[in-house]
């Protein structure tokens, strides 16, 4: 048998009629037929509140818990606060406090979009290098760049020194070096400081060595083969001041080559 509670609805699985409602304490209830209602419906469920200092008690058990007030109001809970720790704010809202640092930063692209402010001012770019870095007059700079190692290879070999490993982080240490060269040779700008070796990815233990090659008299229009201008640069590197460290004292090298705009050839030689 089931009493239902006739004030807050509170339902009791009880053989006799319960004396207080445990919710409420109310003392009247009405019987139940769970034969004839699958469901029951609680009705408006109720809280107590201090009128003192606002706090809600499930149960009419004066005082005040907080308070200590003696008497307390039977309220209908309006479950605002539920309703507000539900709501999910908009986007704006979320955005709002980044608004200032996102209006920056578009006004920062805006300024690189028109040209107001040059992309070179941002670390990596730097200024325009003069000439070429990659192919010139239908010669592959890479293609020179390994017969240069093969024709130094070649030479280390017939003379009994030891062989050098080609390594791509050097051969890009060069290329900071070669294009820092170039730029001061063709134009005012400042070419930037030098580059750092830490950032370049190699098998150096130690920081590597490098040079200009300073003197070569030839340009890029006198050559057809990249295996011929190759071998012509890796002699002139062996007769250069640089040349003993082509020789011997290290286990890897890189090189760079570089056509300013008036055909003349530039090359950078590392090793560690």
């Amino acid at each position: 048998m089931s009493w239902r509670c006739t004030w807050c609805g509170r339902v009791y699985s009880s053989d006799e009629e319960p004396a207080a409602c445990n919710t409420c304490d109310s003392e009247t209830f009405e019987r139940v037929d769970p034969e004839r209602e699958e469901t029951v419906e609680t009705g408006t469920q109720y809280v107590w509140v201090c009128p003192n200092c606002g706090r809600e008690h499930v149960k009419n058990n004066p005082p005040c818990s907080r308070c200590l007030n003696p008497t307390l109001e039977q309220v209908e809970p309006s479950y605002e606060d539920v309703e507000r720790d539900l709501e999910v704010p908009g986007w704006f809202e979320v955005a709002k406090p980044y608004l200032p640092i996102v209006g920056i930063v578009v006004v920062i692209l805006a300024l690189f979009a028109t040209g107001i402010i040059p992309a070179s001012v941002l670390p990596g770019i730097g200024v325009d290098v003069p000439g070429e870095s990659d192919s010139s007059d239908g010669i592959e700079h890479e293609a020179v760049e390994q017969a240069i190692h093969e024709a130094l290879e070649a030479h280390r070999d017939a003379n009994g020194f030891e062989s050098r490993a080609y390594d791509e982080g050097l051969a890009a240490f060069a290329t900071e070096h070669n294009q820092r060269y170039v730029i001061a040779q063709y134009t005012d700008s400042d070419p930037g400081s030098p580059p750092d070796p830490a950032n370049y990815a190699s098998a150096c233990q130690a920081e590597p060595a490098w040079a200009p090659l300073e003197s070569f008299d030839g340009t890029i229009d006198s050559y057809d083969d990249p295996e011929e201008l190759g071998a012509d640069i890796a002699a002139a590197l062996l007769e250069s001041a640089f040349g003993a460290n082509v020789e011997t004292g290290y286990t890897a090298e890189g090189v760079d080559l570089h056509v300013g705009p008036d055909g003349a050839i530039y090359v950078a030689y590392a090793a560690c």
